[in-house]
């Protein structure tokens, strides 16, 4: 029934331009419709003999899965609270990361003169510049998704961390 209701909802919403298809709330009605058709998919794939028990198999596997899942989101919660704490990625904590973004700041604005704690206005200061920002796929977000996201990736593997380099130890 969700399905049903979710696919009416994203046609009226597109048919008469409440939302356009780029705007998070038709993403969001899309996501959970694709899920419904998939759910759907494997729920009538059970009708055939052979596919049955992969069907089956598979769900169970999503079952078994949720404490380890639990745990898992535990940590990232925890080490992107540990990275928020020592400020890594953040312009405005005073570390070697902050002095490297005020001279690339410098150079940027070569007629204006940096006044010493100041702090960095979110984001237009430093957006235009990737090399100063470590972490340029987040920068609209607020510090603390941008954390969870992070550590979310180094947890997988997608990218070289970069602002533990940045550390004054």
């Amino acid at each position: 029934m969700s399905f049903i209701w979710c696919v009416l909802v994203t046609l009226f919403l597109q048919r008469f331009e409440f939302f356009n298809t780029d705007d998070l709330p038709c993403k969001l009605l899309l996501v959970i419709t694709a899920s419904n058709a998939i759910i759907k998919t494997f729920f009538f794939m059970r009708i055939f003999k052979y596919l049955s028990y992969l069907v089956t198999m598979i769900f169970q596997v999503f079952v078994d899965l949720t404490p380890f899942l639990l745990f898992y989101l535990i940590l990232i919660v925890f080490f992107s609270l540990y990275f928020g704490i020592l400020g890594l990625g953040n312009f405005n904590v005073g570390t070697v990361y902050r002095e490297s973004v005020i001279e690339e700041w410098k150079k940027m604005n070569p007629d204006k003169t940096w006044i010493p704690g100041t702090k960095f206005p979110y984001p237009s200061t430093y957006q235009d510049n990737s090399a100063a920002n470590l972490m340029p796929e987040y920068q609209f977000m607020p510090k603390f998704f941008a954390y969870w996201f992070s550590t979310f990736n180094v947890s997988l593997g997608n990218f070289d961390f970069g602002p533990p380099d940045m550390l004054n130890t």
